[in-house]
């Protein structure tokens, strides 16, 4: 029997009411569309204003994001393949909310890079999971049909989060942060007490460990990479694109504020020369 079998008998995680599997999957992703994009819709602002990085700190955290995402999508897909996809997800819904709470709650360059580990590590366990859940739930045609639907309540959600967290952040820049994570943290509530998993069936059982089989996985992409040009040339096009995009993601807020100007973010410095400029 599976080292999963106690998950996988379980019709919800904590008591509740099983809910059809893609009302779940676009209750999800409605829910994330408002609450994560409030959580880091002032995000490139706060980190300047608030948290007070400067270029070279921003890198680092940029870096410190994509490494932990790097260093757990394989680990944490183990958890979904051998374990559960539908505990992978929960998991990854409650730390992936708990990164910008650190956000609010420390704006400082620790803070801001404990919230960034949270985030990454948050996203690996339920990147790729959510849509194989559902797949397996309610086979594969029905899912592509979802996929779509779920991706528009998404950007409409989008939109009222975005307002919402320019809102709050009018009463305090935290709060944002701090509600937006907070509330995303809380679906994994939802989710474990609605969350069925009827459909998924646990790999066999072996005697290999899970370092083992995080090995294979990875010999396995090595390998694939090695022994196809065209996966290689996605490879290096992904790789170059992320490399490109880095500065851009990480440092156009710092532009913004520090050489353009947002008044209602800039820092004290730049307050101070607009004012003896004024008075000259």
């Amino acid at each position: 029997m599976s080292s999963s079998s106690w998950f996988h008998r379980q019709p919800t995680l904590l008591p509740g009411r099983v809910l059809p599997a893609d009302v779940v999957y676009i209750a999800r992703a409605t829910w994330a569309g408002v609450f994560a994009t409030m959580s880091i819709a002032l995000y490139s602002l706060y980190v300047v204003r608030d948290a007070r990085l400067d270029p070279f700190e921003l890198v680092i955290v940029g870096a410190v994001l994509e490494g932990a995402t790097f260093l757990f999508e394989m680990p944490t897909g183990i958890v979904a393949d051998a374990f559960s996809r539908r505990l992978s997800i929960i998991i990854g819904t409650a730390l992936f909310g708990a990164g910008p709470v650190c956000f609010g709650l420390f704006p400082s360059l620790g803070g801001i890079v404990l919230g960034q580990v949270a985030f990454g590590i948050g996203f690996t366990f339920f990147s790729g999971a959510q849509e194989a859940w559902l797949a397996d739930e309610i086979g594969e045609e029905a899912a592509a049909r979802t996929y779509p639907r779920a991706a528009q309540w998404r950007q409409g959600a989008a939109i009222v989060g975005t307002l919402l967290g320019a809102g709050l952040g009018l009463l305090d820049h935290r709060v944002p942060f701090i509600v937006g994570g907070a509330a995303y943290s809380a679906f994994a509530v939802v989710l474990a007490m609605t969350m069925p998993e009827a459909g998924w069936h646990p790999a066999p059982r072996t005697s290999r460990s899970p370092w083992v089989m995080f090995t294979e996985t990875a010999r396995g992409g090595l390998h694939a990479i090695r022994g196809s040009g065209q996966v290689r040339s996605a490879f290096l096009v992904a790789f170059l694109v992320g490399c490109s995009s880095e500065s851009w993601d990480r440092l156009w807020g710092y532009h913004l504020i520090e050489h353009i100007g947002v008044p209602a973010w800039r820092s004290e410095e730049h307050t101070s020369e607009l004012q003896s400029r004024l008075h000259l």
